[in-house]
């Protein structure tokens, strides 16, 4: 990826859960919080609206499988974990599968 940064891609566990660091959910931390500052000067009331929905914590890399039980009753699809970014026509199979594909890492503080 980027500029010599490497990420890790992390695997759920047999809940469907995935095991993040102190120091992940604290990247995860800085950056909804910045993004959540920036909605209402970029973002649409009703993409606020819907993102308060999914309910994202402001101090925990949210779980596939909690944004699932909340998404999928509202749009018919989970989400799925994915390594690391994934080519395109891997990306296109997720949603063909009617799936919403979510890299399952997070950066680092860098």
């Amino acid at each position: 990826m980027g500029q010599g940064i490497e990420y890790t891609a992390r695997e759920p566990d047999s809940t469907g859960r995935i095991r993040y660091t102190a120091a992940e959910h604290a990247v995860w931390e800085t950056l909804i919080k910045r993004q959540r500052a920036l909605l209402p000067e970029r973002a649409c009331q009703p993409f606020i609206d819907a993102a308060d929905q999914l309910g994202f914590s402001d101090t925990h890399i949210p779980q596939c499988v909690d944004i699932s039980e909340r998404l999928k009753p509202l749009t018919g699809w989970p989400v799925t974990p994915v390594p690391t970014l994934i080519p395109a026509d891997a990306f296109f199979t997720v949603l063909s599968n009617k799936q919403f594909p979510a890299a399952s890492f997070i950066r680092d503080a860098r």
